[in-house]
């Protein structure tokens, strides 16, 4: 999930202007015009979203694997509490109830989970416990621009990360 960290989407703006602006000299102009209003509303959204997530740096959250990674480093979030560590494999029984007994211990702010792959395990291990879960779309598919998604996740992980009654 390279592109949750805005930094890394700048380079591939960047990239990738350098190439379409080498393939088609009489549309670079246009290319870097259009590139350099993406980076400033990608640097503006950012910025919004330090502002927003400053205060929630110290909270805690739970993943079914580490999708937020790149979000949670350039913002500096504290790392989740992750069951796997890739997506496409699943976290075994030793994995739940440790996951079981480190929500038990208290001092987590919510779980997220994926839209495109909701996982009702993490539900049965939350049972009683009152934690919220926040469902998020780790891809961004649904977004029609990259700043939109970069919104939405932070906003996401905003509500995340807000401590209250789930």
């Amino acid at each position: 999930h390279i592109w949750l960290h805005p930094e890394n989407a700048i380079i591939i703006v960047k990239h990738l202007t350098a190439w379409l602006a080498e393939q088609y000299p009489h549309l670079a102009s246009a290319y870097n015009r259009n590139s350099q209003s993406l980076i400033d509303k990608i640097n503006q959204v950012s910025q919004e979203m330090q502002q927003d997530l400053a205060p929630l740096k110290s909270n805690r959250y739970m993943v079914l694997h580490d999708a937020t990674q790149y979000f949670q480093k350039h913002f500096q979030l504290l790392k989740p509490e992750t069951l796997s560590f890739h997506e496409n494999i699943q976290p075994g029984i030793k994995s739940y109830i440790k996951a079981r007994q480190v929500l038990k211990a208290g001092g987590f702010s919510c779980i997220l989970v994926d839209k495109r792959k909701p996982n009702n395990s993490l539900q049965t291990i939350a049972g009683d416990l009152s934690i919220k879960f926040v469902v998020i779309d780790f891809s961004g598919a649904a977004a029609s621009s990259y700043s939109e998604l970069l919104r939405q996740f932070g906003l996401k992980m905003k509500d995340c990360l807000t401590q209250n009654n789930p």
